[in-house]
Formats: C-alpha cells, sequence, structure tokens
C-alpha cells in the first residue's frame, strides 16, 4: 500500500518538474529567438512558471493533507476510547482510500483485542469467584470445626479448601496458557512437522489414563503428510483436543483420531462417542470458558479456545460437527509443500 502512495506521490512530482523544465526551456528558447531579454520579461515568465508549478502542487497537496486530518480526527477519537471510530474516505479518493483502509483495519483490530480483553477479565473473575466463596466458607467451618474441638470435620473442611485451591490453580495455569498464545508472535521460525508422529506419541500418553476410564483410544494416521509451523504449539493444541475428547467420553466409550491428507490441506479428525450437540452449540464451545448443556463439571472451558488459537497462528480452520458415531471436532491445516 505504501508503495503505490510514494509511486503516485512521485509520479505527481515528476510531472511539476517535467513541466516546469519544459516551460523555462520554452522561456529561453523564446529569448534566444527574439534576441532581447527584457529583465522585466524573464521575471514575469519565471513568475508565470512559479504559479503554474504552485497550480500543479496543489491538489497534490490537497489529496495528502485531506485524509492525513480525518485520520488525525479518527485517532484522536479512538484515543478518547471511542474505538468504533472509523475513518470514511471516497472511493475516488486513491491515495486517502488506501489510507483509510490500513487505519480502518487496525481500529477494528485494536477494538477486537480490547474487547476480548474485557471479555476474558469478566470471565476470569467470575471462574474464579466460586473457588474463592468456597475457600472463605470452609475456612469459617474450619475455624468452627477447631473451636468446637472436632477434627473429623476439620479434616474434611481442610480436604475441601485443598481441593477447591487445586481448582483455582487449575483455572489459572489455563488462562496462562490462553494468554501465552493469545500474545504469540507470528510464528517465525516455522519447520515442517509430521502430525501423525505427535498424534501417535500423545496417544500412547494418555493410553493409560484413557483406560483407567474404560476408554479406548484408537488411531488412523497418515505418517507421510506434513505442515509447516511449530511442533511445540501443534503439540499443544492436540493435546487440549484429545484431552477434551477424553474428558467427554463416558465409560466404554472410545475416542478415534484420524490424520489424512486432502485437497493441498492435513486433516486431523478427533471423533467420540458423545451426545450430539445443538447446531449453535457447534461454534460456541470455541470460546472462552463456554461449557455445553452436557458438560460434566470438569474442565476450565479453555481447552477449545487454545486449539482455535494456535491452528489459526498456522492459517489453519478448526471446527465441529454431530456424526453417527457421535461428535467430531476436525482441524485443516495447509499441507507443506513437498520437495
Amino acid at each position: 500500500m505504501m508503495r503505490g502512495l510514494r509511486s503516485m506521490i512521485i509520479m505527481h512530482w515528476i510531472f511539476a518538474v517535467v513541466t516546469a523544465a519544459v516551460l523555462i526551456y520554452a522561456l529561453f528558447v523564446l529569448v534566444a529567438q527574439t534576441g532581447a531579454c527584457h529583465p522585466g520579461a524573464f521575471a514575469g515568465g519565471l513568475a508565470l512558471i512559479a504559479a503554474l508549478l504552485v497550480l500543479l502542487a496543489w491538489p497534490v497537496s490537497l489529496r495528502i493533507t485531506k485524509p492525513l486530518e480525518r485520520l488525525e480526527d479518527s485517532a484522536l477519537r479512538i484515543a478518547r476510547g471511542e474505538l468504533s471510530a472509523r475513518v470514511e474516505i471516497s472511493e475516488t479518493h486513491v491515495i486517502g482510500k488506501q489510507l483509510g483502509d490500513a487505519f480502518n483495519i487496525m481500529a477494528e483490530t485494536v477494538e477486537r483485542m480490547v474487547r476480548g480483553g474485557k471479555e476474558l477479565t469478566a470471565n476470569i473473575s467470575h471462574e474464579l469467584r466460586s473457588p474463592l466463596a468456597r475457600i472463605r466458607i470452609a475456612g469459617e467451618c474450619l475455624k468452627e470445626a477447631l473451636e468446637r474441638g472436632n477434627p473429623e470435620e476439620a479434616q474434611e473442611m481442610l480436604q475441601a479448601m485443598w481441593e477447591d485451591i487445586e481448582e483455582a490453580d487449575r483455572i489459572i495455569g489455563r488462562i496462562l496458557e490462553f494468554s501465552k498464545v493469545d500474545l504469540h508472535e507470528p510464528l517465525a521460525m516455522a519447520e515442517q512437522v509430521a502430525p501423525a508422529q505427535i498424534v501417535e506419541g500423545l496417544a500412547r500418553t494418555l493410553t493409560p489414563f484413557a483406560r483407567s476410564k474404560g476408554i479406548e483410544i484408537g488411531v488412523d494416521l497418515d505418517q507421510g503428510v506434513r505442515v509447516v509451523g511449530s511442533e511445540e504449539w501443534l503439540r499443544a493444541a492436540f493435546k487440549n483436543l484429545l484431552e477434551n475428547a477424553l474428558r467427554h467420553t463416558a465409560a466404554g466409550g472410545s475416542v478415534q483420531v484420524s490424520v489424512r491428507s486432502g485437497d493441498g490441506c492435513v486433516l486431523l479428525e478427533v471423533t467420540n462417542s458423545f451426545a450430539a450437540l445443538e447446531p449453535e452449540e457447534l461454534e460456541l464451545i470455541f470460546k472462552p470458558f463456554y461449557r455445553g448443556r452436557t458438560c460434566n463439571g470438569e474442565g476450565t472451558g479453555l481447552g477449545l479456545a487454545i486449539v482455535r488459537k494456535i491452528v489459526g497462528l498456522h492459517h489453519g480452520e478448526v471446527g465441529a460437527r454431530n456424526v453417527p458415531e457421535g461428535f467430531q471436532v476436525w482441524i485443516r491445516l495447509p499441507a507443506a509443500m513437498q520437495a
């Protein structure tokens, strides 16, 4: 965009300079042909050329300063807290339209980030309020039990407090993980990654936990596919996805994971024997702290939100759908170019 803006300004000034050079050359030719060089006439010619240059430069100046004034006004409005402020510039104003579009994209990004930060703060307060309130109540009960000399009740209150402290710690840990992904810069140290190898390792690690719940993990992996990205972040996304599936699968159920290629993409699908969701929930489950109507109370509601952010960093897509086998979350990532 800036290259196009500079090119347009340079073209205007080249035109003005060439025009001035032609006029000055014509003036000297006229003086040479007439053989006369009246000082007043020559000065008048130069003054006329200067006036023509001003007339040529004036429109260029207006086309630059007017949009900048509007940009300044909108920027000051945003600084005052009017995050919805946008700059409107006519389609016919090429230079201003380019600047305006870039400014509006920035303004929308800032508004979305601020709004997201406020929502996250509100959600954090809500999520931490419950365990903290229970800890306070348990602390009061513990004090009363000790005053009455009831060690059994005091032990129960201590255990309840410990469980709530662990829950608060788990929530804070997930929030930190979510924020780390949210603030992550675009992937600069990208490498070729084998998703099937990551999934295979995670399935092997999570199998003991799955079997303790009576859940079977099945895999169907294409070992030859590759994507470009961060192995660390992709492992975090796949781990969140698999843990979420295991958490929401009943005893005796199964979790099936597949990795395959198609249409220039790598597709990962995690299917578990879970009750079908309502159509509107298929999108809501990726929002931070959202818990569905069938949630069993486990988890923080951040797992799938983290997955979406990591997949977005890799220019991919993530979604959910009901399938005959139960419920499925899929990830589509651009496939790496094969050498």
